[in-house]
């Protein structure tokens, strides 16, 4: 996982915000169409995905942790994303990638 700061991993707006199911990183819908996932795209391909984006990041997470520097934030070793690019990351996501799709990000 990458450790480059960018205003893109920051969310460009309050409403129609998504969280990862695998990293938990918080951006609008428009955002993860846009640039997928910087912590996981190259595993989840969300990015210009409509499809992909609905089934591997979800509206219910539940708080928000703002990270600028991962690598030194206790609350991101903790929150076990210390290793993720910084910005804003959900405390906890209820949602996991659908099991029809476990092959498919096996396989990658």
């Amino acid at each position: 996982m990458a450790a480059t700061a960018s205003i893109e991993t920051v969310p460009s707006a309050k409403r129609h915000q998504r969280a990862c199911v695998e990293c938990k990183l918080v951006k609008t819908e428009e955002q993860f169409l846009k640039d997928g996932c910087e912590n996981c795209e190259p595993r989840l391909r969300l990015a210009g995905s409509d499809d992909r984006v609905a089934k591997f990041t979800t509206k219910n997470f539940f708080g928000m942790i703002a990270l600028m520097d991962p690598a030194k934030s206790w609350v991101g070793r903790w929150q076990g994303i210390n290793t993720c690019v910084p910005g804003v990351y959900a405390m906890s996501v209820n949602g996991r990638r659908p099991a029809a799709q476990e092959d498919e990000y096996e396989e990658d």
